[in-house]
């Protein structure tokens, strides 16, 4: 079964900066937040967690072989952060889908920290359109780092087989979105104590759909199969995540 909270808005620009800063879900919009972005509508929007409970614009999956919640024992910044436990259950256990986004919208980016456990398999992180495809995604697979792009799977910066990452250190991932070429940058690493440590990116990578963006989704990643499976168990957190267009 899904679960949705129902979504609050700031609409003063002194709230919702301030609101920003403290890690509190915030939407900016012009008059026509949807479409392809265009025509001034601007975007910002931050978490929608750090108070302690989930936005309207979260979908959460409740069962007895998932757990999610917000917790504080795992977090990047701010108070709280997103702790997410599967054992073979759906594809898309969270969905956040802000209504500022509700047609699709040409972000300039998104980006998110997360932290696997130890004992993880694969956990990934996928972007979709307003018409549900998906524009491009990232993988974990027991600390190696996948990419979804156009052309299929690949690892990150062409490494061979073996761990990038670290289980337990949070890392940082960054798409950065080139609508005019239909290609995206992405930005991947772990975080040294509030800086950038072991990492790369990679540039001009082409989107898989590249229409729009209207949700981000954390999934499961098959790390045998090496492509989303909705079998496949994770632990993980997540944190820090931010939609935006200027």
């Amino acid at each position: 079964m899904r679960l949705r909270h129902t979504p609050f808005r700031l609409s003063d620009p002194a709230e919702a900066l301030l609101c920003s800063l403290v890690g509190t879900a915030v939407l900016r919009a012009g008059n026509n937040p949807g479409g392809t972005g265009g025509g001034g509508a601007s975007v910002d929007y931050f978490e929608g967690f750090e108070s302690g409970a989930f936005s309207t614009d979260w979908t959460v999956e409740s069962s007895p072989e998932i757990y999610i919640d917000t917790v504080q024992d795992r977090v990047y910044a701010g108070t709280y952060g997103l702790a997410i436990t599967e054992n073979n259950t759906g594809l898309d256990p969270c969905i956040l889908a802000p209504s500022a986004l509700s047609n699709g919208v040409q972000l300039d980016y998104v980006e998110f920290y997360y932290l696997g456990k130890s004992a993880s398999n694969g956990c990934g992180f996928r972007v979709m359109d307003a018409a549900g495809n998906e524009v491009c995604g990232f993988a974990s697979s027991n600390s190696a780092w996948e990419v979804h792009d156009g052309n299929g799977w690949h690892r990150f910066n062409g490494a061979p087989d073996g761990n990038q990452g670290t289980n337990g250190t949070w890392t940082r991932v960054k798409f950065i979105f080139d609508w005019a070429n239909g290609t995206f940058d992405l930005e991947v690493f772990l975080d040294d104590g509030g800086s950038d440590g072991l990492g790369g990116t990679e540039t001009g990578l082409p989107m898989i759909a590249s229409a729009n963006i209207r949700d981000f989704r954390v999934t499961s990643f098959g790390t045998t199969s090496r492509g989303w499976n909705p079998e496949e168990p994770f632990d993980n957190s997540v944190d820090n995540i931010r939609l935006y267009k200027a």
